[in-house]
């Protein structure tokens, strides 16, 4: 448009050209922050998902907290309804954890939990969700899962928490966990649910501690 005006001679063509002079400018300060504002949102974007991240994940161990886990379970129960599929529930507590911590300090204990998780988690299925539901209490959730495959994987989960050596101060330190199992059918109550499974660990423990009870 400028040449043309200017091969003319038309007398607002020094206007013009000021003009588009000008619009040149304020697009690529438009550009510039069009491109900042995108940088921003996908910062805003990252950070969001970290959030949701910290929300579900229990901070010491790395596994799912005891929200998400409620949220699992309300996820699975939907799921098993609508296709009629059982799953089931393993609840497992350190057994003495207490001496641990009295015995070797709160930073022993909490070198214990982390790796005890992660020894729980190595020994699970990538589709099931271990969490830590509190304290030194770990629940899992096996998705399809019959009560008799549930037991064959807490007495695997026992076992390997057996084999477990962890270093402290020069020391090692071994330690059991006691487990309860449950099955659980679609259309049931989460929270008769997670009561029966705690009742089943309750009975572990009483039966002398390092066992699996159903």
């Amino acid at each position: 448009l400028l040449q043309r005006v200017s091969a003319a001679g038309d007398p607002l063509a020094p206007e013009l050209e000021k003009v588009i002079s000008r619009y040149s400018k304020l697009l690529r300060r438009f550009n510039k922050i069009v491109t900042i504002s995108d940088s921003y949102q996908f910062q805003l974007q990252d950070l969001n998902m970290r959030l949701e991240l910290m929300v579900r994940t229990d901070i010491l161990t790395g596994l799912a907290n005891r929200l998400e886990m409620l949220n699992q379970l309300e996820i699975e129960q939907k799921r098993s309804e609508r296709h009629n599929k059982n799953f089931s529930l393993i609840l497992g507590d350190l057994d003495h954890f207490k001496q641990i911590n009295d015995t070797y300090g709160h930073l022993a204990g909490d070198r214990v939990l982390r790796q005890i998780a992660g020894q729980l988690r190595d020994n699970l299925r990538s589709e099931d969700v271990c969490a830590r539901w509190g304290g030194e209490e770990f629940m899992i959730l096996l998705p399809e899962t019959t009560l008799e495959q549930a037991v064959v994987v807490a007495e695997k989960l026992a076992a390997a928490v057996r084999e477990k050596e962890i270093s402290w101060d020069q020391q090692t330190i071994r330690l059991t966990m006691s487990f309860g199992v449950d099955n659980l059918v679609p259309r049931n109550i989460k929270k008769k649910n997670i009561q029966r499974v705690d009742n089943a660990i309750y009975a572990a423990k009483h039966a002398g501690r390092n066992r699996v009870a159903v």
